[in-house]
This record gives structure tokens, C-alpha cells and sequence, in this order.
């Protein structure tokens, strides 16, 4: 049997981290408090901020919500 692990993609290099810590400095958050507003865990927010794990798409998407811009402005090209 195969382990999944290796056929998932790595999520480095796909999300514009510093928009979202920009988003969060702008608006003084912190990540506990930036979690919170967009329903996630505090680790399901650190996974997508770290840019080198894994975290399921949705929480990308909750996070476009709260900052008021389309899932496109978080992702590279």
C-alpha cells in the first residue's frame, strides 16, 4: 500500500504569506485573535502561516473572508 503522504503536494511557495501578516499587523491582531475571527484553530492557522505544511484549502478560504479579498490574492501564480 502506498503512503498517501507522498503524493500530496508540498504547500511551499503557494500562499502569500506576508499579505496575511500584513493583513494581521495592520489590524493588530495577533494569531490567537486572527484564528478566532476566521473559525479556525490556532494550529490550522499556524500550519497555513509556516507555508512548508499541509492544511486543508478551506481554511485559505476562511481567511480570504475575514480579510475581504478573493482566494486568488493569497495563492502565487
Amino acid at each position: 500500500m502506498k503512503n498517501k503522504k507522498k503524493d500530496i503536494y508540498s504547500m511551499e511557495g503557494v500562499v502569500k504569506i506576508e499579505v496575511i501578516r500584513d493583513f494581521m499587523k495592520k489590524k493588530n491582531l495577533s494569531e490567537q485573535e486572527f484564528a478566532d475571527r476566521c473559525r479556525l484553530s490556532l494550529k490550522e492557522l499556524q500550519k497555513v502561516l509556516d507555508g512548508r505544511s499541509l492544511f486543508e484549502p478551506i481554511c485559505l478560504l476562511k481567511i480570504a473572508h475575514v480579510m475581504g479579498v478573493e482566494f486568488a490574492g493569497l495563492v502565487n501564480e
